[in-house]
């Protein structure tokens, strides 16, 4: 007889992809690669909700000349925003952290 297999939980993405603990820097998979959304205030971690903040995205892939810095506004008593196929993934993936927010793309062209 052999080894009895024994059945392995899912793989899951732990808390600090979501919300890290020590550093605003979060890992993005989009396109079959990577890339890193990440912030310069690490005051983020503490208030997620501030009403607005910068946040800066680098794909290595993508021949990027610089960082791209994309503003998000949070304000207060936005409705929820309708989505439809233009909108940049991206965006979305922000959105899945911070609900409602708009995303300035500060002149950069936003990635679709």
């Amino acid at each position: 007889m052999g080894t009895p297999i024994t059945p392995t939980l899912p793989p899951q993405v732990g808390s600090n992809y979501k919300d890290p603990a020590v550093y605003p820097i979060w890992v993005i998979c989009s396109e079959s690669h990577f890339s890193v959304l990440f912030s310069h205030e690490r005051l983020l971690l503490e208030n997620p909700l501030q009403k607005r903040f910068d946040l800066h995205y680098f794909d290595g892939l993508a021949n990027q000349d610089e960082v791209i810095r994309l503003t998000i506004d949070n304000a207060e008593g936005r409705e929820s925003l309708v989505e439809d196929g233009l909108t940049p993934p991206l965006e979305l993936c922000i959105r899945t952290k911070w609900k409602s927010v708009t995303v300035s793309w500060n002149g950069s062209e936003p990635i679709l």
